[in-house]
């Protein structure tokens, strides 16, 4: 139940990022039309600003949704955990 809720609280996260990427970045697109001459001539500099956050946006939904199963990973941790506790314990009573 934990990690379910977990999982939905990061993509609820990737989703905000996703909405002001898209927002901030119409914004500027905005602002280059209102301030160029010939806004289909002109050097559409927000490209830059795209292209940089655009790769973090991107990287994001993968690991929240192409990350792997995270339950599958919660296991893996428990199972090495009992193998080092085990393994303490028998380092212990020798």
């Amino acid at each position: 139940m934990k990690q379910a809720k977990a999982n939905v609280q990061r993509k609820k996260e990737f989703k905000i990022h996703l909405a002001v990427y898209l927002a901030v970045n119409a914004f500027l697109v905005g602002i280059f039309f209102v301030t160029s001459r010939n806004a289909f001539h002109a050097y559409f500099w927000p490209m830059w600003p795209m292209l940089g956050w655009g790769l973090g946006v991107a990287i994001h939904g993968a690991v929240v949704y192409l990350g792997g199963n995270s339950a599958k990973e919660a296991d893996h941790v428990r199972k090495e955990y009992q193998k080092l506790k085990d393994a303490q314990g028998k380092h212990d009573n020798q």
